[in-house]
C-alpha cells in the first residue's frame, strides 16, 4: 500500500497547518503545569535524592528549573518506553510511584490536547472506506450468490491517525483534569479514574476492529456490527451499543460527508 494513502495517512497533510500558536496551545497546560510549584519541587527533590547536582542558571537560555525538568522527563520516556517494550527499565528505578503518576498525567495532558485537533475529522477517510465495505459485504450477502468466505481488511498507519479516529468516534472523550491546592504548594491531586491515559488509549499496536455479524444465519438476518478498541468492545458516536445495529451504524457515517480539502486544505 502506498506510503501516503489518502485513506490510512490523509492526516499527513494536516501537519502543514500546524502552526508554531497551535502546537503552543496544544502545550499550553503541560507548560503550565511544568512550572507549578507541585512539579518545581518535584524535580528538586529529584535531583537530590538521586545525586544529581541541579543545573546552573543560563543568562539568556533557558531557566534552570527548565532544564532540570526537560532531564526528568528524558529519563521518564526512557523508563516509561524500555517498559512497554521489554517490560523491564532501569531508568524506572530513579522514580518514586508518586513521580511516575505525576509525569504520566502531565503526558497524558500533552497527549490529549494534541490529539483534540480542529482536524479530527480527517479520520473520515477510514470510516468513508469503512462503509464502503460494508456496503459491499452486506450486498454479496443479501444477494444470496452462495456462501461468503469470511475475510478481512487490515490496515496500518501511525499515532497521529489512530489519535484522530479516537476522537472522530468519540471515544475516550473526557479531558484529563487536576487540582493545585492553594494550601499546600507542593501537593498535586489528579483524578486517578480518569478516561484518557495514552498508555493505555495510544500503547503501541492501538487498533480498531469493526467485525460484521449476520444474526439468524440466512440472508435475511439481522446485519450487526461488534465494534473494538484495543481487543475490547466500546460503543462509538452514532450507536446505541457495541453490537451496533447495521443500519444505526450507516445512517450516522454512511451519509456523512467527508470534506478533506476543507477539513485539512493542502497548500500550495
Amino acid at each position: 500500500m502506498p506510503t501516503k494513502d489518502n485513506t490510512i495517512m490523509s492526516h499527513e497533510r494536516c501537519k502543514k497547518h500546524r502552526t508554531p500558536e497551535r502546537k503552543a496551545r496544544e502545550r499550553k497546560e503541560y507548560t503550565e503545569l511544568s512550572q507549578s510549584a507541585p512539579i518545581q519541587i518535584m524535580v528538586r527533590q529529584w535531583y537530590q535524592k538521586n545525586g544529581l547536582q541541579f543545573p546552573p542558571s543560563q543568562s539568556g537560555k533557558k531557566s534552570a528549573n527548565s532544564t532540570a525538568f526537560d532531564t526528568m522527563t528524558t529519563v521518564y520516556q526512557a523508563c516509561a518506553n524500555e517498559m512497554a517494550v521489554l517490560q523491564h527499565s532501569p531508568w524506572c528505578a530513579l522514580f518514586t510511584t508518586n513521580e511516575l503518576k505525576a509525569l504520566s498525567y502531565m503526558s497524558d495532558t500533552y497527549e490529549y490536547r494534541s490529539s483534540t485537533n480542529a482536524d479530527n475529522g480527517i479520520a473520515c477517510t477510514i470510516m468513508k472506506d469503512l462503509t464502503a465495505q460494508l456496503e459491499a459485504a452486506t450486498a454479496r450477502l443479501k444477494g444470496g450468490r452462495g456462501p461468503v468466505t469470511p475475510g478481512s481488511t487490515l490496515y496500518f498507519s501511525h499515532k497521529g491517525m489512530i489519535s484522530r479516529l479516537v476522537q472522530h468516534l468519540g471515544l475516550f472523550s473526557r479531558a484529563p483534569s487536576h487540582h493545585l491546592d492553594p494550601s499546600n504548594p507542593g501537593r498535586l491531586c489528579v483524578a486517578g479514574d480518569r478516561q484518557f491515559r495514552s498508555s493505555t488509549v495510544l500503547p503501541f499496536g492501538a487498533n480498531f476492529a469493526a467485525v460484521l455479524h449476520q444474526c439468524g444465519g440466512d440472508k435475511s438476518g439481522q446485519m450487526k456490527l461488534l465494534t473494538l478498541y484495543n481487543e475490547m468492545p466500546v460503543k462509538i458516536a452514532g450507536c446505541s451499543s457495541s453490537f451496533c445495529d447495521l443500519n444505526e451504524f450507516m445512517q450516522f457515517y454512511g451519509s456523512a460527508t467527508c470534506p478533506v480539502d476543507v477539513i485539512c486544505p493542502l497548500k500550495k
